[in-house]
């Protein structure tokens, strides 16, 4: 398929890596050096002794590796094994000579080819057929005329006989204009690629057009990031010479080309290939260790959460559908693809986790309850995979199923934290992305309850924090064992407790969806945006907060304090500061 052919336009596949036409074995490893032999400029170094095309050079020294015939586009020969000779004894090597019989290197009248055009004067001074890349014709003797009067001699005209509106070869350059003329995929001798689009482009800038230009990508050595693909290559696959992983899989570009024939463009090209759509990236299904021989590799356990040097975790069902997870991973079923579809009150349990440990199913509330007393919320045990209606459910001893839940406690680099604090976990939803700079206060996450019905005692109940929880918004959801009430999850200037009090939404900017922000809303209609209540710290839902007769926005203007009834003296006296309203 295109996305891993390293020539999509040539079913030969020809490599200018090793100038061997591959067919269907590109990709394929016949010296097992770790590179494919479209890449390999020995592709055979290893079984035929550093001579791939058996021609008496070694490939260390071989101007053609790939060529037994030494073919040379300097001046159209096949030079065999006389190739590194100088037949005219100028200090240029048969080969590399674009004058091989003229020791003056067409500083005469010299002609190389016979063809009755002096070299100087020769457009094709090693082949007397004088054969145009510029039409694809052989012209001999008339290569310098001018068939149609047009001013461009026969092997330069790209439309020898005129016709300025017709498309041969219908590639959507006209006759005139096209560098190859009757070649639909614009196949151009000069760097050895198709060019069936974007053959008059000039990809590198250098002022020289794709199709005559050696180097259409820039220096083929030249590779910026360091990924292991050159410049040329990036360009090809689509990548960025300033990017070492440009699909963001935790491959680099060159791993993915070289090592594991891979997209580096798309970051679940193996996934995708294997029929799993976007399941996995690349990263995840290119390493199959398994070190607790479950049958399910350490990074796809990751993945979901699970311990890879924990066997038994095969058996469970992480996502309570009635199915193991070795069963769904062989598969080819995400282990947590039922969370959602079989949730019916959308409280982060499933249907059958609810079923079968005698929760309702219809009554979302169950899921911040504790029903075992272990100190973990049953939702929580659903996702440390420890029964709700157990204490110690693996039978460890301790604190019980809530000492797994400590355990599980990891700071987002992966490290542990220290014996005395307790920081919010990556491998639960819950807490996946909680982060603290300083975590050093014990009391960071809430393992003891500090209110009723407010775990963590940051002023917003549990039932609102889980409506919005982590477990399912796991980027910025709230956190009932976290004092989150000063955050603010969805940036729109309000921190969270002060959108629990106006009954916004902490993870949308605008509630409504009325094209106002939350925080320019006015909530209790006294004139006081949403945030200017916050900033002056009244009372959103109350138009006088401190009760003293006077709207907030009326004290503001003032300057008088509407959180104090006192600060108004002029209203003790029976007067009023009359503030004039101006109208433009």
């Amino acid at each position: 398929p295109d996305s891993s052919d390293p020539a999509s336009q040539d079913s030969a596949n020809y490599s200018t890596y090793n100038w061997q036409a591959w067919y269907s074995s590109a990709l394929n490893d016949d010296d097992n050096d770790g590179t494919t032999n479209f890449y390999d400029p020995q592709p055979a170094a290893n079984i035929n002794n550093n001579n791939v095309d058996g021609d008496s050079y070694d490939d260390s020294i071989d101007p053609a590796p790939g060529d037994s015939n030494n073919y040379s586009w300097y001046n159209y020969t096949a030079w065999y094994s006389d190739a590194l000779n100088d037949a005219d004894t100028d200090g240029v090597q048969n080969y590399w000579d674009q004058w091989p019989s003229d020791s003056t290197n067409g500083n005469s009248n010299y002609d190389s080819d016979g063809d009755g055009f002096p070299d100087l004067s020769d457009p094709a001074p090693g082949d007397i057929n004088n054969y145009s890349t510029y039409n694809g014709q052989s012209w001999n003797s008339s290569a310098l005329a001018d068939n149609d009067y047009d001013g461009t001699a026969n092997f330069y005209d790209y439309q020898p006989y005129g016709d300025s509106n017709s498309d041969s070869d219908s590639d959507g350059i006209v006759d005139t204009s096209d560098p190859a003329p009757g070649d639909l995929n614009n196949f151009s001798s000069f760097n050895n690629q198709t060019w069936p689009t974007g053959a008059l482009d000039d990809a590198d800038l250098d002022t020289i057009q794709n199709f005559f230009d050696p180097t259409p990508y820039g220096d083929l050595s030249v590779d910026n990031d360091g990924d292991g693909l050159f410049s040329n290559d990036e360009a090809t696959w689509g990548t960025s010479d300033s990017n070492r992983d440009s699909d963001d899989d935790g491959l680099t570009d060159g791993e993915e080309v070289h090592i594991f024939s891979t997209n580096p463009a798309n970051a679940h090209s193996r996934s995708q290939t294997q029929g799993l759509g976007d399941l996995y990236t690349d990263w995840e299904l290119v390493n199959h260790t398994d070190s607790d021989s479950d049958g399910i590799p350490d990074r796809i356990e990751q993945h979901y959460g699970l311990k890879p040097n924990w066997a038994l975790d095969a058996l469970l069902d992480r996502d309570n559908n009635g199915v193991n997870n070795i069963t769904q991973y062989l598969g080819g079923v995400a282990l947590d693809a039922n969370l959602s579809t079989y949730d019916a009150d959308g409280d982060g349990m499933t249907d059958v986790f609810e079923d079968g440990y005698q929760f309702s199913k219809n009554y979302r509330e169950d899921a911040y309850l504790d029903a075992d007393g272990d100190g973990v919320l049953n939702y929580e045990e659903q996702l440390l995979l420890t029964s709700p209606r157990t204490v110690d459910t693996l039978q460890q001893g301790g604190l019980g199923d809530l000492q797994v839940l400590m355990l599980s406690v990891r700071y987002p680099d992966g490290s542990t934290p220290p014996a005395d604090d307790t920081t919010p976990s990556n491998g639960i939803p819950d807490w996946a992305d909680a982060v603290k700079e300083q975590p050093t206060a014990p009391d960071y996450y809430h393992f003891t309850r500090l209110a009723v019905d407010d775990l963590d005692d940051d002023g917003m109940p549990d039932a609102w924090e889980h409506q919005y929880g982590r477990w399912k918004f796991a980027t910025n959801g709230l956190q009932i064992r976290f004092d989150d009430a000063e955050g603010d999850a969805d940036s729109d200037g309000l921190p969270n407790l002060f959108e629990y009090m106006i009954g916004t939404s902490p993870l949308a900017g605008d509630t409504d969806g009325n094209s106002v922000n939350d925080a320019n809303e006015d909530s209790d209609g006294d004139g006081l945006s949403n945030l200017a209540e916050w900033q002056a710290g009244t009372n959103p839902n109350i138009r006088d907060s401190d009760g003293d007769g006077i709207n907030d926005n009326q004290e503001v203007a003032e300057g008088t304090d509407p959180t104090n009834a006192s600060s108004n003296s002029l209203t003790l006296l029976g007067l009023r500061v009359f503030t004039p309203i101006i109208r433009l």
